[in-house]
């Protein structure tokens, strides 16, 4: 972690706090069927839960895999500013034909508004993608921190997927779907726009109030996520979208969070819920320190199909007069990426010809 958990603040009590289940790997692996329910209850609603990966092989494995890749967001984002800037994303690529939304290598802080008076955002992060790294794709110019993490950052793709796989396995369990279909949809040898995310949100005043990352659902299938600190919010599934609705889910040591992202609930046609979220300024002391966070973004292979999964008799059937989804993912995510708007707002990425202003973090004890 980049912090000791025993200099973090603790996570105030006085705070809405958003219903995220926890669920045990171990238990699950250990074909317990109370925890089995339980998990697929949580994945249709909310479509988020804190997933105890303690006291498993592979959960540990990935508790050991993210302390490292914590330790390489530390020392990339402590880089120059200007070093930074070399591996800066093409924003004309993102808004135009070529590869839109392939939000990978780095990213200033402030490109995108979070709410719709313009407020910029407070997050700077470096996006890795799956297919450079296993060869499916051509390799693009990375910083040497990130190079020298070639392998730690193929252990920890692996590892990922592994979990996101076994997760895919109980869905099809419980769907009465043919084993291996969701992985079928996720082969390794085929393109695909799975990608690592490291993510830096700098302190904040206390005063500050403002969110460091708009409001939105995860366009892939499964999402990853490491934290140790306060400040990510969900949305309960149907409530207005307001200030007061919005609620932290609360960081559990040796836990890693799991949502359902929007390509997983297409094929289920809602069943699996994907969750909306955003992250603001952590609660109380816990402000006063940098977040760091750690995703993995699982997406289908780019030429997998975007129908509904009928096939499954507790998936709900198309209503009359809709008609069956005939774009690939690749073009479902295309479409839902080009310009990226928050549905419901004008929130939108920006092609800026300067760069964004960058924001100095203040001083604080972030242990390395």
């Amino acid at each position: 972690m980049p912090h000791s958990t025993a200099q973090i603040p603790p996570f105030p009590d006085d705070v809405p706090v958003a219903y995220t289940p926890r669920v045990s790997l171990a238990k699950l692996m250990g074909g317990d069927s109370t925890e089995s329910d339980h998990f697929f209850d949580t994945m249709k609603s909310p479509g988020v839960m804190m997933l105890d990966l303690r006291d498993c092989p592979l959960g540990e494995k990935l508790l050991k895999d993210v302390d490292n890749m914590y330790k390489l967001s530390v020392d990339l984002f402590d880089l120059p500013v200007e070093e930074k800037d070399k591996y800066e994303i093409d924003w004309k690529t993102i808004n135009g034909q070529d590869d839109p939304g392939n939000l990978r290598r780095y990213r200033r802080i402030g490109p995108t508004d979070t709410d719709k008076k313009g407020s910029k955002d407070l997050c700077e992060f470096y996006t890795i993608g799956r297919d450079t790294l296993n060869g499916v794709a051509d390799p693009r110019p990375e910083a040497k921190v990130v190079r020298d993490r070639d392998a730690l950052l193929k252990l920890f793709i692996k590892d990922s997927q592994d979990l996101v796989s076994y997760i895919f396995s109980q869905l099809e369990k419980f769907l009465e779907l043919p084993a291996g279909l969701f992985d079928e949809r996720h082969r390794l040898d085929r393109p695909s726009n799975s990608q690592v995310r490291l993510i830096k949100y700098p302190a904040q005043p206390q005063q500050d109030k403002k969110a460091s990352m708009f409001s939105h659902t995860d366009l892939g299938t499964l999402t990853v996520l490491f934290f140790d600190i306060g400040g990510l919010q969900f949305l309960e599934e149907g409530v207005e979208e307001i200030e007061e609705n919005w609620k932290y889910a609360k960081p559990v040591p040796g836990h890693v969070a799991i949502n359902v992202a929007d390509i997983l609930s297409a094929w289920t046609n809602g069943l699996l819920v994907s969750p909306r979220h955003r992250v603001i300024r952590p609660p109380g002391k816990q402000s006063e320190w940098d977040r760091y966070s750690v995703a993995w973004f699982a997406r289908a292979q780019a030429d997998a199909p975007m129908r509904v999964l009928e096939e499954s008799p507790h998936i709900p059937a198309l209503k009359p007069g809709e008609k069956e989804e005939t774009m690939t993912a690749s073009e479902w995510h295309a479409m839902r990426s080009r310009g990226y708007a928050t549905p419901g707002t004008d929130f939108k990425l920006k092609d800026e010809s300067k760069k964004a202003p960058q924001i100095t973090p203040q001083p604080n004890p972030v242990a390395t």
